[in-house]
């Protein structure tokens, strides 16, 4: 019998605390987990970096909105695993979730095998909950002293197959305890899935709790109203805390029972759940931070300014269409996008109908070449390169246009720093070294400060929003390009000499969090060792 693959989904916040227990635990049974961070403001995001490091195939990446946007998340996850990753069967899980067997002592992949792909599968619920909250902290959550109800409590969870999956119009539910047809037929039918359950332990101690209920209630404002019967019972703890009262909800299960789940699990050791307690406070101020960068977002969005997006193309179709799509899921709805089309075989690009209208391929003509026609043809106010290998978040576009279009000073370029990595044996690192996490410069040492690290930021121009006044004074970045193609280090020495000759005031701003997914792309030794000769012309020329 083959073997299936088991693909775990979920939507995690603040989950320090436990995350580690819960990733290391979704690998006994599952083959792969695909998990967006919603914005943690504690170390969640950086235990999932290390487990992802140390090799565990996970696939990270951060969902940045207010709202509580769970289900949709958690269908598009769904949609990476069934088509991306070729799941057979796909479980929706929250980070405080752990499918557990303790009826018999018979595997939960070994369970999960049995199923049936084509059916949908109702996933019973326990509460769980630790018996000493503040003992064994950086233990296997599993592993510790336990209690939980003594029944089945109301609720489900659910396994989803393939087959049904893939069904026109197939959509999880809030909360994935259920799935429904779009087209209103009404929920999917599901058989209750044979022995294993899911553990919940919502509840782990009072100071997870009060951190959980100052960001959950916000989000869920910010998603349905102040005024709504999804996940209520939070807005009554939320004002007690407002009152100064203690939330002790302890005492959520009804007629527990102590109970060992060590015969049921295997141990597991953990590595980075140390100072994970969680802050209540800490949560609450990150939450109403990313609320009052909501309503800036929106501010600024009323403006309607135009930002054109240009992906130079010369031979790899592949790399081509995985910047194509990016660049279409950048949440900033005023953009144009521009594929210069530099081929030297001359091969086209065909676009998909629904392109058409949104993406505009151009290559040279008799009278034109493709930077020549871009000048003539773009609108923008500002200006976003993605060269080939770069990759940027969907909210870099937005975030940039945000802050450099709303400061008192006249900024021309703005860019993000790399994501924060440990040097590698040879001493390289992807991030700039910052004394502030927004930094303003004159061109001259804004370079000097790039130079010196020996990388450009955060893969690249995507990692740069430019006014069109630097465009068009660097001449488009005419003679930045080997055979059609873009020569990175070079269009960043053209750009910061030119501001340097025009504007030496403080033009130049970087902001401290990285904005390109963690799956960010892995040079090849070719592709090291251009950079490296670039990059080494370029400081020689400066006399850096």
């Amino acid at each position: 019998m083959n073997r299936k693959k088991i693909v775990v989904i979920s939507m995690v916040k603040n989950e320090a605390d436990v995350i580690e227990s819960f990733a290391r635990h979704v690998f006994t049974f599952a083959d792969e987990l695909i998990i967006a961070d919603h914005t943690s403001g504690d170390k969640t995001y950086e235990i999932l970096t290390a487990l992802k490091d140390e090799g565990l195939p996970i696939f990270l990446s951060t969902y940045r909105q207010v709202e509580l946007a769970h289900a949709e998340v958690m269908n598009d996850l769904l949609q990476r695993a069934l088509y991306e990753h070729g799941a057979d069967l796909v479980l929706p899980m929250d980070g405080d979730e752990f499918l557990v067997n303790t009826e018999n002592d018979t595997p939960c992949r070994a369970i999960l095998e049995t199923l049936d792909e084509s059916q949908m599968y109702c996933l019973r619920w326990r509460q769980y909950e630790p018996r000493f909250p503040h003992e064994e902290e950086a233990r296997f959550l599993l592993s510790r002293p336990c209690r939980r109800t003594r029944d089945f409590v109301g609720g489900q969870k659910t396994i989803v197959g393939a087959q049904i999956a893939k069904q026109a119009g197939f959509c999880l539910g809030q909360g994935t305890h259920f799935a429904y047809w779009a087209d209103g037929s009404g929920q999917v039918p599901t058989t209750v899935a044979p022995v294993v359950h899911t553990a919940h332990f919502h509840w782990r101690s009072d100071e997870q709790y009060a951190a959980k209920v100052a960001t959950s209630w916000i989000n869920n404002v910010a998603k349905y109203s102040n005024y709504t019967p999804t996940a209520n019972y939070l807005k009554e703890y939320y004002y007690e805390m407002a009152q100064g009262l203690p939330i002790q909800a302890e005492n959520q299960l009804k007629d527990p029972e102590d109970f060992d789940l060590t015969p049921y699990v295997t141990e597991l050791p953990l590595r980075y759940s140390t100072d994970v307690r969680p802050k209540p406070l800490r949560n609450l101020m990150g939450a109403a931070v990313l609320m009052a960068e909501a309503y800036h977002n929106r501010k600024v969005l009323e403006q309607k300014q135009t930002a054109t997006v240009v992906l130079p193309y010369a031979d790899d179709v592949a790399d081509l269409e995985r910047r194509l799509t990016l660049a279409l899921a950048e949440n900033y709805p005023h953009k144009e996008i521009f594929i210069l089309n530099n081929a030297l075989d001359g091969v086209d690009i065909a676009l998909p109908p629904e392109l058409k209208g949104q993406v505009t391929v151009l290559r040279d003509t008799s009278t034109e070449d493709t930077l020549e026609q871009l000048a003539r043809l773009a609108t923008g106010e500002f200006f976003q390169w993605i060269l080939p290998g770069e990759k940027a978040q969907p909210d870099k576009l937005m975030a940039m246009v945000a802050s450099i279009s709303s400061q008192d000073y006249p900024l021309k370029v703005i860019c993000s720093n790399g994501h924060i990595v440990s040097p590698d044996a040879n001493g390289r690192q992807w991030t700039l070294a910052m004394t502030s996490n927004f930094m303003m410069l004159k061109p001259a040492a804004w370079l000097e400060l790039i130079l010196k690290n020996g990388f450009y930021p955060a893969e690249g121009l995507a990692a740069v929003l430019m006014r069109r006044a630097v465009v068009e004074e660097c001449q488009w970045f005419k003679g930045c390009f080997l055979d059609g193609t873009p020569l990175p280090f070079v269009m960043w020495v053209v750009m910061s000499r030119r501001m340097a000759a025009l504007w030496p005031v403080y033009a130049c701003a970087i902001f401290q969090e990285p904005r390109y997914e963690q799956d960010a792309k892995v040079w090849t030794a070719a592709d090291f060792s251009r950079h490296q000769l670039e990059w080494q012309a370029a400081r020689a020329e400066l006399g850096a």
